[in-house]
């Protein structure tokens, strides 16, 4: 599972949240090499089912193919509630 990082070393909650549901659910999931394609036709999927909460969430949802290293600032909550450490990610979640 490809999770964007901050710069500040955590994860955005929504986002792995997301990632382990659709994980776990089997949600246009595939080999790594077509994932690419996959999470293009789910970012299709959500824009064609919710076209209002995808303009605010999508990035969140389902984070750009390129620069998994970091999402842009404005992407994550202010609140720190929101957040979890990538050191404590597998016993948090």
């Amino acid at each position: 599972m490809n999770m964007p990082v901050a710069e500040d070393m955590t994860v955005h909650f929504t986002t792995t949240l997301f990632a382990l549901i659709r994980e776990s659910l089997n949600i246009k999931m595939g080999p790594a090499d077509e994932m690419d394609q996959k999470d293009s036709e789910l970012r299709e999927t959500i824009k064609k089912l919710w076209p209002i909460q995808a303009k605010k969430m999508l990035t969140l949802l389902v984070p750009p193919n390129e620069g998994f290293t970091t999402l842009p600032h404005e992407n994550f909550d202010d609140d720190p509630a929101c957040r979890c450490s990538t050191t404590l990610l597998l016993c948090t979640v």
